[in-house]
Order: structure tokens, then C-alpha cells, then sequence
């Protein structure tokens, strides 16, 4: 007797598999890292029983969150962002492994910061350590000088009104009333207002006074029979007769006035 005998053996395959977020096989759908087998009764060609293995990676899309806060404007995956917001990002099959990655940006911009002051005073002012005496706009720039860290620029627009002296000279009689006192000597007088001038800085006054005082004179005049005097004639005493007279000589009238 001849026999011609055919053995086959049960199939057994292996398949490694590394892909993204799940994959299915053999109506299975799978969505993490493992090896799986499925068994087939006389599922091989020849009528054996057959099994499958699977050795399966898988790896997930990748996500990103990144926070920003920065001064005036960010630049993100080649895009220039200048307000605060959240922006996102989406490349396909970008990750290490071949998934798809999304990147997530939260942005808050903080501006520099600008001020600016406007005083008016009297003779001087210090701002920012330096001290001015004559009006002007003045700036000062400080580096990362905000509160958030970013430029700061402060403006100074100054008024500087000065102290205000006045000097009068007065040349009068007898006496003179100035800024409330009475004064009846020669020489120089001074009054401070503080606070005293239209822009209320500091008023000085000085008073240069002559004081002339009134004239009074007196003249002894002896003269014959009239005298004109400021303009105004002045009258004799009636003479006296000849007859009364002990001799012919002349009476001479003193007059004095």
C-alpha cells in the first residue's frame, strides 16, 4: 500500500502596527498600546486552524498650551500678534511619531505705558531726580519701568513762573501811605506778599521815598513908604504931620513884615 500524506500545519501570523489614536482590525477597533490575537478555526487556506497576532503602538495627536504675556507684540509660528487672545495652531501628522499635533498659544500683550504731567509753580521743580528753573516739555524713558514690565515714558509739560519784585520810587511832601503804612522819613521800604503775584508765586515790593518837607522863611524888610511883597503891595501907616514934628528931619518907618 502507498500512502502520499500532506501534512499542513496550523497558520500563525504576526503583524506590528504603530499608528495614531486607534486602529481597527478584524472588526476590532482599538485605542491603546497592546498585542491582540484572534484564532480561526480551519481558517487557513488549507483548512488549519489559523492565528493572528497583533503587536500594536499607538500613539495620540499631540496638544500644546503654552501662556504668553509680553510687552507690545508676540511672534507665534510665524504669526504677529499684538492684542491678547488665544490662538491655535494646527499641523497634520506633526508630531514625532507622525500624528497630527495642535499647539494652543494664551496671549496676554501689555502695552508701554505713557503719562504725562502738566505743572505750573514758581522758580524751580524736581521730577524724576532732576531739577528744572525754566519752563519746557521734559521726558523720561524707563526700561521695562511699568508694572507688567514693559517701557514706560513719562512727559513733563512745565510752567516755571518766577518770584516778582517791583521797585517804585517816590519823592513827596511831609509823609506817604504805601501798602498800608504811613511813612513821613526818607529811605527804602520793602513788602513781601507770599503767594502774591497773578500766578502765585512770591511778590517783593520796594520803595524808594524821598520825604521834602514844607518851606516856611522868614524876611526882615525896612523900607520907605511901600513894599511889594509876593505880588501884593503893602500899605504904610499914615505919616505924621510936619507941624508935630520937634524939627524938619524925616521919620523913618520900619516896616517889618
Amino acid at each position: 500500500a502507498t500512502l502520499n500524506l500532506v501534512i499542513n500545519t496550523d497558520v500563525t501570523s504576526t503583524t506590528d502596527i504603530t499608528t495614531c489614536n486607534s486602529y481597527t482590525w478584524n472588526g476590532n477597533t482599538y485605542t491603546t498600546s497592546g498585542t491582540y490575537t484572534a484564532f480561526f478555526p480551519a481558517g487557513s487556506v488549507f483548512g488549519c486552524d489559523s492565528t493572528a497576532t497583533l503587536n500594536l503602538v499607538i500613539n495620540t495627536d499631540v496638544t500644546s498650551t503654552t501662556d504668553i504675556t509680553t510687552c507690545n507684540s508676540y511672534t507665534w509660528n510665524g504669526n504677529t500678534y499684538t492684542t491678547s487672545g488665544t490662538y491655535t495652531a494646527f499641523f497634520p501628522a506633526g508630531s514625532v511619531f507622525g500624528c497630527d499635533s495642535t499647539a494652543t498659544l494664551n496671549l496676554v500683550i501689555n502695552t508701554d505705558v505713557t503719562s504725562t504731567t502738566d505743572i505750573t509753580t514758581c522758580n524751580s521743580y524736581t521730577w524724576n531726580g532732576n531739577t528744572y528753573t525754566t519752563s519746557g516739555t521734559y521726558t523720561a524713558f524707563f526700561p521695562a519701568g511699568s508694572v507688567f514690565g514693559c517701557d514706560s515714558t513719562a512727559t513733563l509739560n512745565l510752567v516755571i513762573n518766577t518770584d516778582v519784585t517791583s521797585t517804585t520810587d517816590i519823592t513827596t511832601c511831609n509823609s506817604y501811605t504805601w501798602n498800608g503804612n504811613t511813612y513821613n522819613t526818607s529811605g527804602t521800604y520793602t513788602a513781601f506778599f507770599p503767594a502774591g503775584s497773578v500766578f502765585g508765586c512770591d511778590s517783593t515790593a520796594t520803595l524808594n521815598l524821598v520825604i521834602n518837607t514844607d518851606v516856611t522863611s522868614t524876611t526882615d524888610i525896612t523900607t520907605c513908604n511901600s513894599y511889594t511883597w509876593n505880588g501884593t503891595p503893602t500899605p504904610l501907616p499914615e505919616p505924621i504931620p510936619h507941624s508935630s514934628l520937634p524939627d524938619q528931619s524925616l521919620v523913618v518907618i520900619q516896616l517889618l513884615l
